[in-house]
């Protein structure tokens, strides 16, 4: 027989098997297992063993608890004590409530203009004031002028592709003459390369376009930036009338298959005057089917009635560009007038690829990591900033670090303000150069004016230019996700020049934010610039993430800085008083 002692410990668990489905149970301390049948007779011995051994015997069932219908329960288990409440669930006492109440008074009875700074979100959402700016935009001067063409990027880089095909790179050709599939002459390498001369809106413009296709999808793609330019034109410089025998292009025109295997289709060159469907379908069909004859032959068709048709193009654009309509009208918009948002968007995208594309690995030229990183601001980002700050004509924009010069050259278009920018990288700054002479062409073809505009190569801490425009500057600009303290420091320096109201917008903050002023920091920056706005900037805002961000707005404080001390200590005295 077993000791009492080691079966007491082993006691509970070893009576839990009394109420699963085995057809046994232990009836006593002494771990004798019978069976079903034998359970009562033994149910006596059981009962007195275990009073003699003060052994707690589990009490047998009887044979009806093994029936399927039904079983024992276990004990039910004591109730566990419950967790005491946290000091946030639990309620609100008059005393918590008094003081809550006194904190809100204290809070909005200290003056503006002694707060430390703080994080507002207000305004209207990132991306939603995207409209034209009204002001006079169309230029008396002819197109015709210099300017780098398309066929001219793409030649250069047929002449630098030394490398062999399979390695996806350079050009290869888009169209096939489908009537005969010997024929070369849409091919890179033939000796008559597949081209067309597409007309713009101003008298004397018009631009080569080469037919072919990049390898690499995000290189520059010529046939799809001559049927975005095409598009353009028909929606903002013609009439509905006018715009009848053109159509319209549907919008997945752009999809094209990186790779083509599919067999030619048959060919349909009829004369696309003589049929019925609008100009535009019939260039859609020959550029989904790659029938490069007929694409070539509509397109010939398209830019000869845009040629008759400049003088009106011209006309229209006075007409519905220049309308000088007031404030009041542009925030009712009950009145048409400015650069349309296609049309902006359309010459920066040209002047981009014809001046930076062909070079844009030197924009990678710089040290890892150092203030001198460079990263793009798209133009979302930037034209949020032009209505959210009210940019337009008379007022002033400045770009300090302002690569190749992106955001100088859309604020001067978009509103017409005057635009200024720096830049300390000499690889990129040279590239802001030729994107002003390109950008300059532009708005000839198109027939468009902008605010004045200017770019330098310098350091923005050390330039005189720069401190010129900085006391004229209604917005300041500055990208400096990546400066060090250092540079940052030294840059918040130029803003005691600023006037009065004048904004500067930022990607990462100058100091902590409800840092509160002291006799230490009075007299510098941070002292002038206490209004903060923490603002959203959706996805695909910037070059160097596909990811949402925060900016920041500062604002330049009408009170001096010591103006702001008295204030504090003011606040402070009548505090004291009224103890």
């Amino acid at each position: 027989m077993l000791s009492s002692g080691p079966r007491k410990k082993n006691s509970a668990k070893l009576s839990s098997l009394a109420f699963g489905h085995s057809p046994f149970a232990i009836q006593s301390s002494s771990a004798v297992v019978v069976t079903v049948n034998t359970i009562a007779k033994s149910k006596a011995a059981t009962s007195t063993l275990a009073a003699s051994a003060t052994v707690r015997a589990v009490q047998s069932p009887t044979p009806s608890a093994f029936s399927s219908s039904s079983r024992p329960t276990p004990e039910k288990e004591p109730p566990r004590r419950k967790r005491p409440a946290s000091q946030s669930e639990l309620p609100e006492g008059p005393r918590a409530k008094k003081q809550k109440s006194k904190n809100a008074a204290k809070e909005s009875s200290t003056p503006r203009s002694s707060r430390a700074s703080s994080i507002r979100r207000i305004g209207p959402p990132f991306g939603s004031l995207e409209r034209p700016i009204p002001r006079i935009c169309v230029t008396t001067e002819d197109g015709a002028v210099p300017h780098v063409s398309s066929e001219d990027v793409v030649i250069r880089v047929l002449r630098e592709q030394t490398v062999p095909k399979k390695t996806k790179k350079g050009y290869r050709a888009f169209f096939r003459n489908p009537s005969d599939l010997n024929d070369k002459s849409f091919e890179p390498d033939s000796l008559q390369l597949p081209i067309v001369e597409f007309q713009y809106p101003n008298h004397g413009a018009s631009e080569r376009f080469l037919l072919l296709y990049p390898w690499d999808k995000d290189d520059y793609q010529p046939v799809k930036e001559l049927m975005r330019t095409l598009s353009t034109i028909v929606d903002c410089y013609l009439t509905p009338a006018q715009r009848e025998p053109f159509g319209s292009l549907s919008r997945n025109l752009i999809s094209i298959p990186t790779e083509d295997t599919r067999p030619a289709s048959p060919a349909n060159h009829g004369t696309p005057s003589e049929q019925s469907t609008p100009l535009l379908r019939i260039l859609e069909r020959a550029y989904h089917k790659h029938d490069g004859p007929l694409f070539i032959k509509t397109m010939n068709e398209v830019s000869s009635r845009l040629a008759t048709l400049k003088e009106e193009m011209m006309e229209n654009a006075r007409a519905w560009f220049n309308a000088n309509k007031t404030d009041e009208e542009a925030e009712e918009g009950t009145s048409s007038g400015g650069v349309p948002v296609k049309l902006w968007k359309m010459v920066l995208e040209e002047t981009y690829q014809r001046s930076v594309g062909p070079d844009v690995d030197d924009t990678k030229k710089y040290r890892s990591f150092s203030s001198e990183t460079y990263g793009e601001l798209n133009p979302s980002f930037i034209s949020d900033i032009v209505h959210r700050l009210g940019l337009k004509p008379g007022k002033v924009f400045v770009d300090l670090g302002s690569g190749v010069g992106n955001c100088v050259f859309q604020a001067a278009l978009q509103s017409g303000c005057d635009a200024y920018g720096i830049e300390i990288n000499h690889p990129v700054a040279s590239l802001s150069f030729k994107q002003k002479v390109e950008f300059t062409a532009r708005l000839r073809m198109w027939g468009l004016t902008a605010g004045k505009y200017e770019v330098l190569d310098g350091d923005f801490c050390e330039s005189n230019e720069v401190a010129e425009w900085i006391r004229k500057a209604d917005v300041v600009l500055v990208n400096n996700y990546i400066f060090n303290s250092e540079l940052n420091d030294r840059l918040t320096w130029r803003f005691l020049d600023l006037r009065d109201g004048a904004k500067v917008v930022v990607l990462k903050p100058f100091w902590p934010f409800k840092r509160p002023l002291t006799g230490r920091t009075a007299d510098t920056p941070e002292a002038v610039l206490t209004n903060v706005e923490k603002l959203e900037y959706f996805s695909d805002s910037v070059s160097w993430t596909k990811e949402p961000g925060d900016f920041y707005i500062y604002t330049k404080s009408s009170v001096r800085p010591v103006l702001v001390q008295e204030s504090r200590t003011s606040s402070r005295a009548s505090s004291r008083l009224s103890r």
